[in-house]
């Protein structure tokens, strides 16, 4: 195997390794709240509340509203949690 070809090879996996852990971090970084203690937070069916930076407590109740055309349960669509949530 030549030099180069070695060469080569090493920074494609270099750059793959960046390109990885660039991705992972990002993902964390968004996956990561805040969770000021006593901050609360509804979705519009659920309550939740923040004590000691994590999630102390949610309602976890299933969520639907019904169809007015269909008459069919349809599931609810959710708020997202606020950033400082």
């Amino acid at each position: 195997m030549s030099t180069r070809n070695m060469f080569s090879k090493f920074f494609n996996f270099l750059f793959l390794l960046i390109v990885v852990i660039a991705t992972s971090l990002a993902a964390e970084s968004e996956e990561t709240r805040k969770c000021v203690p006593g901050k609360r937070y509804n979705d519009r069916c659920n309550y939740y509340t923040c004590s000691n930076t994590k999630v102390d407590f949610c309602t976890m109740k299933e969520c639907y509203n019904t169809n007015p055309v269909t008459s069919i349960l349809e599931t609810m669509e959710l708020l997202p949690a606020p950033p400082d949530f």
